[in-house]
């Protein structure tokens, strides 16, 4: 009887095995076979391996896929984590880069501003003591005109000789 049940179990391991694709699955299946079915094989525990399936009881099979659901969550985890991991360094640079910027063209654009404005204030400050200097003063004792210069008689114009 022995012999017959090994011989349906690895039956049973070549019909899980057409299931694994690969490209879309797991590269291994996992055929559950009961407790006492597992016990006795010793041949499809060999021929399952070669085929790339997992022969287990099932009494195992929840605690093995509660464990490959963990293992898929830390997986993926991970995945974000590497995903956050890239972005960080991608923020690190473009704030490197935008530091140089404020550095290099910006500051030295204020510096320059701000040299022109007291270049600048300098030269007016020249201009308004020129012009200062320039004003005649009218003496102490002096009474302007009760009109102004364009108020007066215009002048006449000398002709020139012919």
């Amino acid at each position: 009887i022995i012999n017959k049940i090994e011989k349906e179990t690895i039956k049973r391991v070549k019909e899980v095995k057409q299931y694994i694709d690969p490209s879309l699955t797991w590269s291994q299946a996992i055929a559950a076979v009961p407790d006492s079915v597992y016990a006795v094989c010793r041949e499809a525990h060999l021929r399952a391996r070669e085929n790339d399936v997992i022969l287990m009881p099932y009494s195992m099979v929840l605690p093995l896929i509660l464990y490959m659901y963990r293992l898929h969550l830390q997986y993926a985890m991970s995945l974000d984590m590497e995903n956050l991991q890239n972005h960080l360094i991608s923020i690190s640079k473009n704030l490197n880069e935008m530091e140089t910027i404020l550095e290099n063209q910006i500051a030295r654009g204020s510096t320059m501003i701000s040299n022109a404005y007291s270049t600048y204030k300098q030269i007016i400050s020249k201009i308004k003591s020129s012009l200062t200097e320039l004003q005649i003063k009218p003496p102490e004792d002096y009474n302007p005109p009760a009109t102004l210069p364009q108020e007066r008689a215009p002048k006449k114009k000398l002709e020139k000789p012919k």
